[in-house]
């Protein structure tokens, strides 16, 4: 290793060529979705490279429906790679003969046990309180008769020779030195018996293809690592730089897991997720990016992003602070911006292509801290956009309380004192003393107040500000819906 690999970190290492390798075997996980973020900020941040490639050798869970879901995720998230995808399933002859290279140097060998042999060594590990790994029973075999069933063509898998008592020890650019001994695992398959490559062997040669220098991925794979730096040496391959992140966990501490009940990114875009805060939370949990400052753009988030701030163990995922800090991203934007994102949820609200653009994007601006996201919109906007309204059950029996008969009959009382025109908005004047005089002449304070006057103005126990529906509101929709609650409040 020489002495530029030593020194290398994770802030002035680089330009750092990263890539993010899913097996499309399902829709995106968030541990996968931060691993993808990290690589992402880290190119961005060192004016790297970020690529993507879909490990797709499992061709028995491996679907083309899980590819186009992690795609499509990730351009959801507005992370999409600077070159194009790579296949690991259109690559199978780079494996072969990396295999055929390692087998004619005696680092690899063919295998000929059975499944059945090999369940049983398994057994037999497991009742002598054992970790399990292959015997290494074929290793020893004569080359040339190994070869000779080969050809003969006897089903067999292609294994790699691991060095006895060798410690694999490299540099983590995250948590440090790491050594894993070489007996932590049993001479692997690289090959299988279908003529697929296992996992490590397709990691290594693509990894080396591909001119990826840095390797960042979850702590799971700190025994893979070791796998395939003896990989690497044996192919006579530069090795990468290598950095392990925690994993996430839930509330409980334990590792996030579907199985556990987390939920897909595919799940939380279906909830209406702002993609923005996802990236910033997911970068925010390695503790790279201040966790509340809300960020103009995701070039933004990659400027701001430290490196060495990123933290070594496992992190705690809630849910709860991902869709509030989504909350805040959508409350953040331009109206404008609200209203574009909105569109799809907006093409059936009645009254809505009627209204002028400069109308809209006031309406959008009222309403805009009441949403949670767009999806929100209609259920805010359609109390603006026709005088009649669906009373709810709740409304009916707050407005035939006795606390609210006072307030109707004294919204009533103030609205016949204004001369403005039916179609034009509540006066500045008026917004501002309506809630007082009502209070002066009903009495009515606090909650007794606003409930009586929400259920009048909406029908509903939620919507917009009181406020906002004094200020947008015509005055003659406003007569009508007193005149209707007045009505109502008669049993």
């Amino acid at each position: 290793m020489n002495d530029t690999k030593k020194r290398a970190n994770l802030k002035t290492g680089g330009p750092w060529r990263t890539r993010f390798a899913p097996s499309p075997t399902g829709d995106m996980h968030l541990g996968n979705a931060r691993t993808a973020v990290l690589n992402w900020l880290l190119a961005r941040q060192s004016n790297g490279t970020f690529l993507v490639r879909l490990e797709d050798t499992d061709r028995d869970r491996s679907s083309f429906r899980a590819e186009a879901s992690i795609l499509d995720t990730l351009a959801w998230m507005g992370i999409e790679p600077d070159e194009p995808v790579v296949r690991q399933s259109g690559r199978l002859s780079l494996y072969r003969q990396a295999c055929e290279a390692l087998v004619a140097s005696g680092h690899a060998y063919p295998c000929f046990c059975t499944e059945q042999e090999l369940d049983a060594e398994r057994e037999r590990a497991r009742a002598e309180n054992r970790a399990p790994r292959y015997s290494g029973k074929c290793s020893g075999a004569l080359r040339e008769a190994g070869l000779n069933r080969m050809r003969n063509g006897e089903p067999h898998t292609i294994r790699f020779r691991v060095p006895d008592n060798e410690q694999v020890t490299f540099t983590d650019l995250l948590k440090g030195e790491m050594t894993v001994p070489s007996g932590a695992f049993g001479d692997f398959v690289i090959l299988r018996s279908s003529g697929w490559p296992s996992y490590n062997l397709a990691v290594v040669v693509d990894d080396a293809d591909m001119d990826i220098n840095l390797v960042l991925r979850g702590e799971d794979h700190l025994t893979n690592t070791a796998r395939q730096i003896l990989l690497y040496r044996a192919l006579d391959l530069a090795e990468p730089h290598f950095a392990h992140h925690g994993l996430l966990l839930n509330e409980e501490r334990k590792k996030l897991s579907k199985r556990h009940g987390a939920k897909s990114v595919r799940q939380l875009r279906d909830e209406h997720l702002s993609p923005l805060s996802l990236i910033h939370y997911l970068a925010s949990l390695a503790g790279g990016i201040k966790a509340k400052k809300i960020v103009a753009g995701a070039a933004d988030l990659a400027r701001q992003f430290n490196p060495f701030s990123l933290g070594r163990g496992g992190v705690v995922f809630s849910e709860m602070e991902l869709h509030n800090l989504s909350q805040a991203y959508w409350h953040g934007l331009p109206p404008q911006t609200v209203l574009a994102e909105a569109a799809p949820f907006l093409t059936r609200l009645e009254g809505w292509k009627e209204i002028d653009q400069g109308h809209k994007d006031e309406l959008i601006s009222a309403v805009q801290e009441n949403m949670a996201s767009p999806a929100d919109l209609p259920d805010l906007l359609r109390f603006f956009l026709s005088p009649e309204l669906t009373y709810s059950r709740q409304a009916i029996a707050g407005l035939r309380s006795p606390a609210a008969a006072s307030v109707i009959t004294a919204l009533d009382e103030v609205l016949k004192k204004v001369d403005t025109a039916p179609e034009l908005p509540v006066a500045q004047e008026f917004r501002t003393t309506l809630f007082s005089e009502i209070s002066t002449i009903s009495g009515a304070r606090g909650k007794q107040l606003y409930h009586p006057l929400r259920h009048i103005l909406t029908g509903t126990d939620q919507g917009p500000e009181l406020k906002t529906l004094v200020e947008f509101l015509p005055l003659q929709w406003m007569r009508e819906r007193t005149r209707a609650a007045l009505e109502l409040a008669i049993p």
